[in-house]
């Protein structure tokens, strides 16, 4: 046998070799593939359409019906037959596959860009109102375009009245249905207006300041000067029931105690505010309030200078702290001012706290004044994250 030939065969040898190697990997690959998909389709999926989902004969077939948002489904076929859609300006990418349901038992088809693992939970989104002057009268509005591509706004080259085709595109990006309605609760008058999505007008105004566009609900005439205060923000909420609690919101009103009432809490101390963390050589002040169950401790450098004022406030629930937070002045932040007892009492209040949501912990509101950011609320359970009232402030 010829060195060639034997070369040519060990050649042929490794090749083969390689290739069922290779098909191995493949064949792995593939079953662990199909195994993934397997596992896939045995969990619980749901529909995350927010207008529901149509369901059909086959796919891309007849349209039978509609699942509503949150649906129950499960995946019992993979057709193989992709597409690629264009759905409120988003490219979406999914297949069809066929699924059961409650609703349905026979196997029924669906696109599974709107199917996902994980259940559609709807924001729980707080606004504020605001106001505009116009004509010597304050006009007020609700803005709704914080966290909106404002890219996607510019875009649009809109007039000031939003068109009703832009305004259905607008809305359904931000979540809200024209059957919602907005409800606004001043707190410090204990008053809520209730207003229905589809009487109020969507209007693009510029921000004097910024010099981008914001989208927002008009509602002039719809608000006149009383209705709510001018001083302290009005909540807002935009959805199906009314969240707001009414009647449990309290002033703050401090009261003088000795340092030793104060509870041996220690201050979240972190790079930003170490350098305005109290020293032994400054001169504090110790204050409370009682709310129900809630003891409110508060100490305070600088009482009279609001600009260099800091305040470390601990609150407690049965002896347990509930809130422990330090405030003090920084780069477009300062402290609100606090209300003290005293024997007149003509103060204009801007701490509360209390019940403000009925499905919530209670809330502390008002100590910090913010230049370039929206306001939060805080919650009186260190478990509850504090809420960011949205009012896109882009600066």
């Amino acid at each position: 046998m010829s060195i060639s030939v034997i070369i040519k065969r060990i050649l042929c040898l490794f090749f083969c070799l390689y290739v069922a190697k290779s098909n191995a990997s493949v064949l792995k690959l593939a079953t662990e593939k199909a195994i993934n998909v397997e596992e896939q389709d045995n969990l619980v999926h749901y529909v995350t359409a927010k207008s529901g989902l149509n369901y059909r004969k086959e796919a891309k077939g007849k349209i039978l019906g509609k699942f509503l948002l949150n649906t129950e489904v499960k995946i019992v076929e993979r057709t193989g037959v992709f597409e690629e859609i264009k759905d409120q300006g988003h490219h979406l990418q999914g297949e069809w596959v066929g699924v059961t349901s409650k609703v349905s038992i026979e196997k029924v088809y669906v696109f599974s860009a709107f199917l996902s693992v994980e259940k559609y939970e709807t924001p729980f989104n707080i606004y504020d109102v605001q106001t505009y002057r116009e004509k010597k009268k304050d006009e007020y509005f609700i803005i709704l375009s914080d966290g909106y591509n404002w890219e996607e706004i510019e875009d649009m080259n809109l007039n000031e009245k939003v068109s009703n085709k832009h305004r259905e595109l607008l809305l359904y990006n931000i979540g809200i249905k024209e059957t919602d309605k907005v409800f606004i609760y001043s707190y410090i008058l204990n008053k809520i207006m209730i207003f229905k999505v589809n009487e109020l007008s969507l209007i693009a105004k510029e921000d004097p300041y910024a010099g981008y566009d914001y989208i927002a609900f008009d509602l002039k005439n719809k608000i006149q000067k009383g209705d709510i205060d001018e001083y302290t923000s009005s909540y807002v909420y935009i959805g199906k029931d009314n969240p707001f609690k009414k009647g449990e919101m309290k002033p703050i009103i401090w009261k003088k105690i000795e340092n030793k009432m104060f509870p041996s809490v220690q201050i979240k101390g972190n790079d930003f505010n170490q350098p305005y963390v109290f020293k032994e050589s400054d001169t504090l002040e110790y204050y409370s309030f009682i709310n129900k169950n809630y003891k409110y401790y508060l100490k305070i450098k600088n009482k009279k200078h609001m600009y260099s004022q800091a305040f470390h406030l601990v609150v407690k629930l049965k002896g347990q702290v509930v809130f422990n937070e330090f405030y003090h002045s920084s780069e477009g932040a300062t402290p609100a001012p606090l209300a003290f007892k005293t024997k007149k009492n003509k103060q204009h209040y801007e701490q509360w706290t209390g019940k403000i949501f009925k499905n919530k912990p209670p809330v502390i509101l008002g100590f910090m004044y913010y230049s370039f950011s929206c306001l939060g609320i805080d919650f009186l359970d260190e478990s509850e994250k504090s809420m960011r009232v949205k009012c896109d402030a882009r600066h």
